[in-house]
């Protein structure tokens, strides 16, 4: 009875270790990708390391910023669609009815987030065509 008591413990006590162990793996995993995240949202780096490429991408009118944001990812000027929109989000002017104008908009890969958004809504000093 004693042998089926410890045996019953030792199972008990193995399965709370398992359960531990996958929830802080998880807790881990969680916390690495949210660093990875953030660190994107607020790294001033480029896609590509200077002198990058330049690349023109076209602005439509209608197109909302998550649609600017996946443009610039298929066109190999930002790694990450999420990221760009954020950065979107984050580094938009101050200003009363600021929007990106639709046209064309000649952007370099090596230029940080903020660079980028800062040539989207201010193109007389960003780089477009």
């Amino acid at each position: 009875m004693t042998l089926k008591k410890t045996s019953q413990s030792m199972m008990r006590l193995s399965i709370k270790i398992a359960v531990y162990v996958i929830f802080i793996g998880g807790l881990i995993f969680m916390a690495r990708g949210g660093y990875q995240f953030g660190k994107g949202i607020f790294s001033d780096k480029g896609f590509d390391k200077a002198p990058g490429i330049d690349v023109t991408v076209t602005i439509h009118a209608g197109d909302d910023e998550m649609d600017i944001a996946k443009n610039l990812v298929d066109k190999g000027v930002v790694g990450n669609a999420y990221i760009f929109f954020i950065q979107l989000k984050l580094y938009k002017p101050d200003v009363k009815g600021a929007k990106i104008e639709p046209g064309d908009y000649t952007l370099n890969s090596s230029k940080s987030g903020e660079e980028l958004v800062d040539a989207l809504y201010n193109p007389a000093t960003g780089e477009t065509e």
